[in-house]
């Protein structure tokens, strides 16, 4: 909820601030109906589920946040089912669970602002390096606090 106040301020305050939508490339959205794309997500998620799976049953709990954070870098939706499913087996592990899940996010919002950064307009990375920027310290407090 914290992470989702702090997006939603700053989604506020940049639709708020902006005067004029700059120029964007016109993005391909392509066929969401493409049986290559449903099947490989399909295998990252089997993929990320086994990842999951053994570095829970080899790895200590370090090891398993290592774990999260390299899969939440492809798909945060793998990792919280996967991590939810394993969560709902046994009530102690529910905070392990919760501090994965935010790794996930973390790592995924760390990659896609890279992307963002590399790609995008000089508008883009001003707004993406402020409010991931923000985003990603909030959530680094939050876990330290937590283990």
């Amino acid at each position: 909820l914290l992470l989702l106040a702090i997006s939603a301020a700053f989604v506020y305050f940049i639709f708020n601030k902006q005067t004029h939508v700059p120029d964007s490339p016109q993005l391909n959205a392509g066929n969401p109906l493409d049986i290559k794309n449903a099947a490989f997500f399909a295998a990252l998620y089997i993929g990320i589920t086994l990842f999951m799976y053994y570095s829970r049953q080899w790895l200590n709990t370090s090891g398993v946040y290592a774990s999260g954070a390299l899969s939440g870098m492809a798909d945060i939706d793998a990792i919280t089912i996967s991590t939810v499913k394993w969560a709902a087996g046994d009530a102690a592990q529910t905070g392990t669970a919760a501090n994965i899940v935010v790794i996930a996010v973390l790592s995924n919002t760390l990659f896609k602002g890279t992307m963002s950064m590399l790609r995008g307009t000089p508008y883009l990375r001003r707004m993406v390096a402020l409010s991931f920027g923000v985003l990603l310290l909030c959530g680094m407090i939050w876990i330290a606090w937590r283990l």
